[in-house]
């Protein structure tokens, strides 16, 4: 498909059907391109952090070495840890893998893919390779109905945007709903080595786990990776505070509380976006050297209230997202697809 490439900075914003549109570049784009102009020392923050590996082992012996502790124990002290400690750090795990989609851990390709699929083994789910191919499209494509894997569909806003019961179900179960949205994507998942390798290797994991420390060690971890996505856990609206619409055409927010000491920083999204191969470490650096292009930005500074706000009070809802149409070039309809660099 040809895509259309000039694109006014700003654009035009206005109501359409279920989310908000619009026909300007990517606003990170354009951020990134004066922050480098007027602050070249930023260039300095981009790199690599090879003792994310270090935290990758660190994180994953920790959450094996409760789930061993737990082997035994009841249902209600393993609901207990999983919901108090084990989100937090499958959360971080999710945030490593993150990082090593972005190669922001070791210069070869195939290192960063191996400690990725490492990040798996406490998370029991074999998600890295499937979120490596369909992330950076989310940078690429971001808002693309179709292409954004993180953009919710239209039957997601239809089943679970109606009322508090609605979007407490789909916060719970936004670990299987990010696994499916990549099957229905345009240029889904193709089997490759690394698919396969990825797959086997975390299922056979998964297996000796359950045989050598039992199903409640199994349960502590799963358990961790469902509250460490959804699973009404104050670190999962993470995934409302990045994306969702708080101003009228901001289409990424960053948060600045506590919770950044635990997810590695994620919640300094803005400059993510504006920088993407600045590692988690330097991500507040970036804020501190360009003060006046995150300043003036609307924030969040608690993920609890978050949570309430979005569940409780419908604010944001499930569609206050922004979407961009642009021209298909050959047809002169209008497409949900950004342009490309």
């Amino acid at each position: 498909m040809a895509l259309v490439t000039e694109l006014d900075e700003v654009g035009r914003v206005q109501p359409a059907g279920a989310f908000v549109s619009t026909d300007g570049m990517i606003s990170h784009r354009v951020r990134a391109k004066q922050i480098l102009r007027s602050h070249p020392e930023a260039r300095a923050l981009i790199g690599r952090n090879p003792w994310t590996f270090a935290l990758i082992l660190g994180t994953t012996a920790l959450q094996f070495a409760i789930a061993f502790a737990l082997r035994d124990a009841p249902w209600w002290l393993v609901l207990i840890a999983a919901y108090g400690v084990g989100a937090f750090a499958n959360h971080a795990l999710f945030v490593m893998v993150h990082e090593c989609t972005h190669r922001l851990v070791f210069k070869s390709l195939a290192a960063n893919r191996f400690a990725g699929i490492l990040c798996n083994a406490a998370q029991l789910v074999p998600s890295f390779t499937s979120f490596e191919r369909h992330h950076l499209r989310h940078h690429t494509y971001l808002g693309v109905p179709g292409y954004d894997p993180d953009l919710p569909p239209d039957w997601e806003i239809a089943v679970f945007n109606r009322g508090p019961v609605g979007r407490a179900a789909w916060i719970f179960l936004m670990p299987f709903l990010q696994a499916a949205r990549p099957l229905v994507m345009k240029g889904g998942n193709v089997l490759d080595f690394w698919m396969v390798f990825n797959v086997l290797a975390i299922l056979a994991l998964d297996i000796v786990i359950y045989f050598t420390m039992g199903g409640m060690a199994l349960v502590y971890l799963a358990l961790s990776t469902l509250f460490s996505i959804g699973g009404l856990h104050p670190i999962s609206a993470r995934w409302i505070q990045e994306h969702f619409l708080i101003g009228e055409d901001q289409e990424t927010t960053s948060y600045y509380g506590l919770c950044n000491a635990l997810d590695l920083n994620m919640g300094f999204h803005n400059e993510h976006h504006d920088l993407p191969t600045v590692p988690w470490n330097r991500l507040p650096k970036l804020t501190r050297i360009a003060p006046e292009f995150y300043d003036c930005l609307a924030t969040h500074g608690s993920y609890t209230r978050l949570l309430w706000s979005f569940v409780v009070e419908g604010s944001p809802a499930i569609n206050a997202r922004l979407v961009r149409i642009i021209e298909d070039a050959r047809s002169g309809r209008k497409k949900g697809v950004v342009s490309s660099e």
